[in-house]
């Protein structure tokens, strides 16, 4: 998808119709994440928030630590990146088991914000992604099965 710029455009373009009104802000998940948020926030013309792995962003930062398949991870987000009651789109390639989102997720709601959806080019079915995103509501662009 990311060597066709007319398939990114009509997936940043779609996410942002789905979710137009609905949301403040977009939160992006390192490093895939970075490109189709980029490209949503661009296309809804909304601020863009980049979750990194520990230790990669300048000045104070909020995290939280979560459980990967394979071990631990660390996201954060620089301190008061968006403001209390805001309305966030999560944003990432691949939704799987759902650990990376609802990290973002926890980030979100630490922060006091609101988590307004996730967005995803893919859905592995059958990993438990969505049951752990419950009830934040999901778009993906493609369901497979695992």
């Amino acid at each position: 998808m990311l060597a066709r710029p007319r398939l990114l455009a009509g997936i940043a373009d779609a996410v942002a119709a789905r979710f137009a009104g609905s949301c403040d802000a977009l939160l992006a998940v390192e490093a895939r994440g970075f490109v189709y948020g980029a490209a949503i926030a661009r296309a809804a013309e909304l601020p863009l928030v980049l979750a990194r792995k520990a230790g990669k962003l300048p000045g104070p930062v909020d995290g939280v630590e979560y459980a990967l398949e394979y071990g631990r991870g660390r996201l954060e987000i620089q301190h008061e990146a968006f403001t209390p009651g805001a309305r966030i789109l999560l944003v990432d390639d691949v939704l799987a088991t759902g650990g990376t989102l609802q990290a973002a997720a926890t980030i979100v709601h630490n922060g006091h914000g609101v988590v307004a959806g996730c967005a995803v080019v893919m859905t592995i079915s059958g990993l438990g992604g969505p049951d752990r995103l419950a009830p934040a509501e999901i778009f993906s662009v493609v369901t497979v099965d695992d």
